[in-house]
């Protein structure tokens, strides 16, 4: 792929003022012959799409081997597990789980050392997503994920807040 240098000035432009590179296979495409400064944009592309791509896969793993952990530690309690957002760092499922924007209910009896798949796309870098955990109690009720505890229902449950860097 070649560009013209008007398109080559504007995407150097756009990595020096605002630190936004191309990224992904389309990088190997391009040809960047007679031009020294388009040249260094795109290897430089390239080490960041490279070093972005690592980190991704080190989360991922970190996350697998969480979720091999938990899976391990026997913790068949767990009732159901969902996925919410908000617009601040404050839980949004205070009092409704109608915010869910998934949810996985784990059956009774249901193996729970089964690895479960949250469908997870963040469609907004400004929202905070939280991973909400409702588990059973001895008397198996439902531990409902809470920001604070209310005495009276007995709640706590847990959850986890996840944000893209």
């Amino acid at each position: 792929m070649k560009f013209n240098s008007e398109t080559k000035a504007q995407l150097i432009e756009c990595a020096k003022s605002k630190g936004v590179f191309l990224e992904g296979n389309i990088l190997k495409l391009i040809d960047t012959s007679g031009d020294k400064e388009f040249s260094e944009y795109i290897n430089s592309s390239i080490e960041r799409d490279t070093d972005s791509r690592r980190k991704r896969l080190e989360m991922t793993k970190q996350v697998q081997q969480q979720n091999n952990e938990l899976t391990k530690s026997k913790l068949d309690n767990i009732k159901t597990i969902a996925l919410s957002s908000n617009t601040s760092d404050v839980h949004s499922n205070l009092a409704d789980t109608d915010v869910w924007e998934y949810v996985y209910r784990i059956g009774v009896g249901q193996d729970p050392s089964i690895p479960v798949t949250i469908p997870f796309y963040v469609d907004d870098l400004n929202k905070y997503y939280f991973l909400d955990i409702e588990t059973r109690n001895q008397t198996d009720n439902i531990h409902r994920t809470r920001c604070t505890n209310t005495a009276s229902e007995a709640y706590t449950g847990s959850y986890v807040i996840l944000r893209p860097v």
